[in-house]
């Protein structure tokens, strides 16, 4: 039978590389136009490998069970995605057979020039990331994460001196500390397992001048300013405080999870260190607490059955397995797509309805995309009737997606200010609706509700919102701040006075987590004292003044004074008013 030019091996292995390099071009988590399009680039490619692709039968199980786990999962939406991610992954490992080694080496190069032109552009604009680059990842760890592979690839099977300059110079400009070390221990363990019968006297010494010249390039990266005791510390008890958090949430529901993708929208709640993050930073607690015992178990199935340890290159998957256990470059799609690809050397089998179950991934995976390029252009569109479009287009195309009914919530509310149009605020909270019945037990989804309900005036269905909001998220102090603003303005000032005291005890339990959201305590110390005063109670007053003025001393000395407050304005600003009441 004649083969078609797209499945000779030459074309099988070109189309392989590119389908890699679109990889995490189009899954790195970072949502824009570029995404999209690459995603659909990627979409392309598969399709035409299509008939030399084969579904990993020992990871149908795992990924049945993600997508059943939609059915009660805290964020059905994002499930779903994922449960697709894991299909598509089902699919493009079974390319390992084909030279991984050598087809993921584009993809590394494109990876780690994409890192450089991010730092060059002034790198991630977030206070936590500040001048560290992610490329296409959504976090420069992620980022740091895909480059992970190429510590043993560029040793094993062969040296690749340009492609350890290129990775390595990725992985500092990310910053990431873990990273960086488990690339160098990983290049020097293969290393030395390749060359350990034939160790010579003046590998040790290229060894030693090397490792200088890694010292001066060390000096001028991101990575070096995280290196310090210090800094090591304070990340340290950050994770061991989410860790805990985390472990608690899972001993609520340690059978089936609570969805996968769905750790941002419910960790809020089972917060009690103080200490938030999107993410549970390890890979293993992250799968407890999306899909329970149940999950953690079909995977470790997938990983047992599929693993082939007779293909040596495939132990490159262990950097960044040992990553993931303490950061969450797995929850990048992309990472996760080439960590099962270096793991599944086995299982993959042509079944009955193997080209329908393909299809069937193109089509919702185009879809995906749609709406996430859709999204994008309402996003960046300057004109608010267009953003409104481009938004209602979004979620036509993803209807079961809380993020697009919040933000067509978002854009009729800022419509409703400009219009004043009494339909266009009913659209607003019909949307605020859809996004609370698809996310029941997302705080933010309840802010949005009180905000609207304000505009409504229904001020009593606004502070409902706002306290059932605060049950979701105790532990954000922006909560009481709207709360208790609320109560204090309808005349509840024993309710005010409780909520703001609420909120100020948050403050050492945010104060020992080094969390920035400390500042609002700040404003809920001005509302005390306002509601004190009413009360006559000026020695309370006083006291109150003074634990402001103290909280705002620590304030300056982490360099957070001009910081906005969920006033609008500065710390600052709001100190000094608090020093003339």
């Amino acid at each position: 039978m004649k083969r078609s030019l797209f499945q000779s091996p030459g074309y099988t292995e070109i189309l392989s590389a590119l389908l890699f390099i679109l990889l995490p071009l189009g899954f790195g988590g970072k949502e824009g136009m570029w995404a999209a399009m690459a995603s659909f680039a990627f979409l392309i490619v598969l399709f035409l490998l299509r008939n030399e692709i084969s579904i990993n039968f020992f990871g149908l199980p795992f990924t049945i069970f993600i997508l059943f786990s939609a059915l009660w999962s805290e964020s059905p939406h994002i499930t779903i995605k994922w449960f697709f991610y894991f299909l598509m992954t089902l699919f493009i490992s079974s390319l390992s057979k084909n030279q991984f080694p050598k087809v993921i080496k584009p993809a590394i190069f494109i990876v780690s020039i994409s890192i450089v032109i991010h730092y060059i552009k002034g790198g991630s604009p977030y206070l936590t990331t500040s001048g560290r680059a992610g490329g296409t990842f959504f976090h420069p760890n992620a980022g740091a994460g895909f480059l992970l592979p190429a510590g043993v690839f560029s040793v094993y099977p062969r040296f690749d001196i340009p492609l350890f300059i290129v990775s390595l110079t990725g992985i500092l400009l990310t910053g990431s500390r873990i990273v960086f070390s488990l690339f160098l221990f990983s290049s020097i363990v293969t290393l030395f397992f390749r060359f350990r019968k034939r160790m010579k006297i003046w590998y040790v010494f290229l060894f030693l001048i090397f490792t200088g010249l890694l010292f001066v390039a060390l000096r001028s990266s991101p990575v070096w300013k995280r290196f310090s005791i210090q800094t090591f510390y304070s990340s340290f008890n950050v994770r061991m405080s989410l860790w805990k958090d985390t472990i608690s949430a899972i001993s609520e529901n340690p059978m089936i999870g609570y969805g996968y993708g769905s750790f941002e929208s419910i960790f809020p709640y089972f917060q009690k260190s103080g200490v938030y993050s999107r993410f549970p930073h390890s890979f293993i607690l992250e799968i407890l607490f999306s899909s329970g015992l149940l999950g953690f178990f079909l995977f470790a199935f997938y990983f047992y059955k599929s693993f082939e340890p007779s293909e040596k290159w495939r132990f490159s998957f262990i950097p960044l397995f040992l990553h993931s256990l303490f950061d969450f470059s797995l929850s990048a799609p992309a990472n996760m797509g080439i960590f099962l690809t270096m793991i599944s050397g086995k299982g993959f089998k042509k079944i009955r309805f193997e080209k329908p179950i393909l299809y069937f991934l193109f089509l919702f995976l185009f879809l995906f995309g749609l709406s996430d390029f859709f999204f994008s252009l309402s996003k960046t569109r300057k004109s608010l009737e267009a953003s409104i479009r481009w938004g209602e287009m979004a979620y036509a195309v993803f209807p079961i997606s809380a993020d697009r009914a919040t933000m067509l919530s978002n854009l009729y509310l800022e419509r409703f200010r400009k219009t004043g149009d009494r339909e266009t605020i009913e659209k607003a909270r019909r949307f605020a609706e859809r996004a609370i019945n698809i996310e029941g037990r997302n705080y933010s989804h309840y802010l949005n509700m009180g905000t609207i309900h304000l505009y409504l005036n229904d001020r009593k269905s606004a502070l409902s919102s706002f306290k059932k909001s605060m049950s979701l998220y105790p532990q954000y102090p922006k909560l009481y701040l709207y709360a208790g603003e609320l109560a204090f303005r309808d005349g509840m000032d024993s309710e005010a006075l409780r909520i703001v005291e609420k909120g100020i005890f948050l403050e050492k339990i945010l104060l020992s987590a080094e969390n920035n959201e400390i500042i609002d305590i700040i404003e809920l110390y001005r509302l005390k004292i306002l509601v004190l005063k009413k009360y006559g109670m000026l020695n309370e007053v006083d006291k109150t003044k003074k634990d402001a003025l103290s909280l705002g001393e620590i304030i300056r000395s982490k360099g957070l004074i001009e910081r906005r407050t969920s006033r609008g304005r500065s710390v600052r600003e709001a100190l000094e008013e608090i020093r003339n009441m």
